[in-house]
C-alpha cells in the first residue's frame, strides 16, 4: 500500500518538541508509516477486527524541508497467525528518506478495550 503526504508546519521537530528545527520530525515520520500500515492491515481484518502496532525499528535518514511530499510505501512480508510484518520505506522524490520494519497485530476491538 502507498500513501503521500505533504509535511506540513505542524509535522516540524520544532513543532512537537522532538527537535528544534523546522523540519519533518522522526514522530511524524512514523505516524505516516504507521498510518499506512494500519490502512493495509485492515483488509486482513474480519468486522469487529482492527490491527495496533507493537513493535518498530525506525531509520531517519535525511531531513526534510516543510512542504515536500513524502511518499510512504508498506509492504506485507510476513503474517504468522494474527501478527502482520511491514517492511516500509519513505522517500522524498528519488531520495530514500526513512525505512523501518513495523509489526502489528490483529485485534478484536471489543475485547482490546474491555481490558483497558
Amino acid at each position: 500500500m502507498e500513501k503521500t503526504f505533504i509535511v506540513k508546519k505542524e509535522h516540524g521537530a520544532d513543532q512537537i518538541g522532538s527537535g528544534m528545527l523546522a523540519v519533518l520530525s522522526t514522530p511524524t515520520l512514523l505516524a505516516f508509516m504507521e498510518q499506512v500500515a494500519q490502512e493495509e492491515g485492515q483488509t486482513h481484518c474480519q468486522p469487529g477486527e482492527s490491527t495496533v502496532g507493537i513493535e518498530v525499528q525506525l531509520n531517519h535518514l535525511k531531513a526534510t524541508k516543510i512542504g515536500q511530499e513524502v511518499h510512504i510505501q508498506a509492504q506485507l512480508v510476513e503474517q504468522n497467525k494474527r501478527i502482520l510484518t511491514y517492511d516500509i520505506q519513505a522517500w522524498e522524490g528519488e531520495e530514500k528518506i526513512g525505512q523501518a520494519q513495523h509489526k502489528r497485530a490483529i485485534i478484536n476491538v471489543e475485547s482490546f478495550l474491555a481490558k483497558l
